[in-house]
C-alpha cells in the first residue's frame, strides 16, 4: 500500500480535488505512505527478504516525494513557482 501511495497519489490529488486542498492532501498522503512503509518494515520477517527491500523502496519514495511536495507547495505559496 505504502508503494501505491509512493507512485500514484500525486495522480489522485491533483486529478480529483481542488486546487487549494491539493496543498494540504498531497504532503499528508506522503506521511500515510511513510507510517505505512514503516510499521510494514517493521512486521515484516526477518526471512523475507523482498517485503524489507519493498518496504525500504516505499520508504525513500515516500520521503523523497514528501520532501518536493512541501518544497513545491512552499515555493508556489510565496510565489516562485
Amino acid at each position: 500500500m505504502s508503494l501505491i501511495l509512493a507512485f500514484g497519489w500525486r495522480v489522485a490529488y491533483v486529478a480529483l480535488l481542488p486546487f487549494t486542498w491539493g496543498y494540504l492532501l498531497g504532503p499528508l498522503g506522503y506521511v500515510v505512505g511513510l507510517v505505512l512503509g514503516i510499521s510494514g518494515k517493521g512486521e515484516v520477517q526477518a526471512s523475507d527478504r523482498l517485503g524489507r527491500i519493498l518496504a525500504t523502496v516505499a520508504i525513500i519514495f515516500n520521503v523523497i516525494n514528501l520532501a518536493w511536495s512541501v518544497l513545491g507547495t512552499g515555493m508556489a505559496l510565496r510565489g516562485f513557482a
